[in-house]
């Protein structure tokens, strides 16, 4: 059985003799002696098999510079303006994922544009690297469009004095078909990344609630019941 009564470094730092942070708030001295509590019982707990553990507190041999009362508030100036502004943070992402997946069903509009928009991936036609096709050539490609292909539009081709002329083998239906589906997937990327975000927050904000209630932790040992229970030490020192 270990009893763990070895002093932690806090209280070798924090001492009468050379204490270099004697410049430091009690709030930030009470702080730095829980995380060495804690990453000292870490350590103890990476190296023995917790059955084997047993913690004996010592009795306090410094106390509080402040009351829990004076701690708390003081902690609530601190932390007050870091949770609600990352509470902020986190209906604002909540709120774009929601309306997003509200909306996120294509309109006929939306469908109409996408098709407009990226003609080629829903037609065939001769591209030529935004070219198109020659204007001498037009007229003997509209004369011999493949069987079982019909004639969509004929526009100015983004490049140069060519045209496009786009053809498809497909009905109406089954290119808004594809176009919804190719939205939807467009829209599903999209509400992944919202989602990664909203995630992000909520981590954030777990991490800032989960650091608050470790510091109140050590603003509620400030308390005066401390003060309260009398040592049997003094007793037997008469």
């Amino acid at each position: 059985m270990i009893n763990d009564r070895k002093p932690c470094a806090y209280d070798l730092h924090f001492t009468d003799e050379g204490d270099e942070y004697k410049h430091m708030h009690p709030y930030h001295k009470m702080i730095a002696k829980l995380a060495d509590e804690e990453a000292k019982k870490e350590r103890l707990r990476k190296i023995v098999p917790s059955n084997n553990i047993k913690h004996v507190n010592p009795e306090p041999t410094e106390l509080s510079d402040v009351c829990k009362t004076e701690f708390l508030i003081a902690l609530e100036k601190i932390y007050y303006p870091l949770l609600k502004e990352q509470r902020i943070k986190l209906d604002s992402a909540y709120n774009v994922v929601k309306n997003f997946e509200e909306t996120q069903k294509p309109s006929e509009y939306d469908i109409a544009y996408e098709i407009k928009t990226r003609p080629f991936l829903y037609y065939d036609g001769n591209y030529n690297d935004g070219f198109g096709t020659p204007v001498e050539d037009v007229p003997k490609v509209l004369q011999s469009i493949p069987e079982g292909f019909r004639l969509i539009d004929v526009r100015k081709a983004l490049r140069g004095s060519g045209q496009f002329i786009l053809m498809t083998d497909k009905t109406d239906e089954e290119i808004l078909q594809l176009a919804e589906a190719n939205l939807f997937k467009h829209y599903s990327d999209k509400l992944d990344k919202l989602k990664q975000g909203l995630k992000k927050e909520l981590n954030a904000m777990k991490e800032l609630v989960s650091e608050y209630e470790d510091a109140k932790k050590v603003a509620l040992q400030a308390d005066i019941e401390q003060l309260t229970k009398i040592s049997t030490k003094y007793a037997k020192a008469i």
